[in-house]
């Protein structure tokens, strides 16, 4: 059974192939979704908060590390379609994150 991730990956790239994008197109993409060592630690990171906190659950924290895993070169080279929904999630779980630190007391 799929977890919520890996379903909106699937959805995305059924999307995707019914756009019928030129591989220049999907190259472009591609390209536009890549991330630096930076971005890549600081999603592990805040996926691990995710997860701790139960936003995630274990299957789907998971999963995203092992996308993602232990270079950006291995994040850059996936499909543009997991790239796209991990892009998206990665900011949804900032925002989440801003909201979580936001609400410690000082």
């Amino acid at each position: 059974m799929k977890n919520r991730i890996e379903e909106k990956v699937a959805k995305f790239a059924q999307a995707v192939e019914a756009k019928g994008l030129t591989p220049e197109a999907k190259k472009a993409l591609s390209s536009s979704l890549d991330m630096n060592f930076e971005e890549l630690a600081l999603f592990q990171e805040t996926k691990s908060l995710a997860q701790l906190h139960k936003v995630l659950s274990l299957e789907e924290a998971t999963y995203i590390y092992s996308r993602l895993g232990e270079s950006e070169s291995v994040f850059n080279a996936q499909p543009v379609a997991l790239k796209a929904v991990f892009t998206q999630l990665f900011t949804e779980l900032l925002a989440w994150k801003r909201t979580l630190v936001a609400s410690v007391p000082c």
